[in-house]
């Protein structure tokens, strides 16, 4: 029983508290002089009914429906063409990661073929010199036995103008053939 008169009398007290503090706020607003907010003509007006708007509140809805669903399909369109686009950057990353993997092991075999080029060229001119060289050291040895030749053949008799040709023509360059090339 106590606890019904404790609960009443809470319920009562915070009812009274409430009314006070509503006339409290109605006195205190009556008293001041709300301020003036300064408004844009524009921010005023557009709170306002039109005078000659005669739209009712159904047509309004089924415009709102209408501009509702035309903005949702554009939604939609955008979506799927973000997907679209999603899908063929993903595409192009996988093309771009194999390509790069593809362009690095070109880029490797050809510094190895350029390596295998330049030793192929070093061997190649030091066969030039060797051919260059053993062409001179044959013709040397040409040279050496055509002269041991013409002293055999003075030593055996052979006619003098004869041998003296051929000891010239020894003697002289022949006509090398051009070696820059080779």
């Amino acid at each position: 029983m106590k606890t019904k008169k404790n609960n009443l009398i809470i319920t009562l007290i915070t009812i009274l508290i409430a009314i006070t503090i509503n006339g409290c706020s109605e006195l205190q607003l009556t008293n001041q002089t709300p301020p003036q907010p300064q408004q844009n003509a524009n921010t005023s007006k557009r709170f306002q009914q039109d005078e000659f708007q005669t739209d009712s509140p159904v047509k309004t809805a089924v415009e709102m429906s209408q501009k509702y669903a035309s903005l949702a399909d554009k939604h939609n369109l955008l979506k799927q063409k973000s997907n679209e686009l999603s899908k063929q950057n993903n595409k192009l990353q996988e093309q771009l990661s194999s390509t790069t993997k593809k362009l690095k092991q070109s880029e490797k075999e050809l510094n190895q073929a350029n390596d295998l080029l330049i030793e192929m060229r070093i061997e190649l001119n030091n066969w030039k010199k060797d051919i260059l060289g053993f062409r001179e050291e044959m013709r040397n040895a040409d040279k050496a036995q055509l002269n041991a030749l013409l002293k055999i053949m003075k030593l055996l008799g052979a006619d003098a103008n004869d041998v003296q040709m051929n000891s010239d023509l020894i003697n002289s360059e022949p006509n090398k053939p051009d070696t820059a090339n080779l």
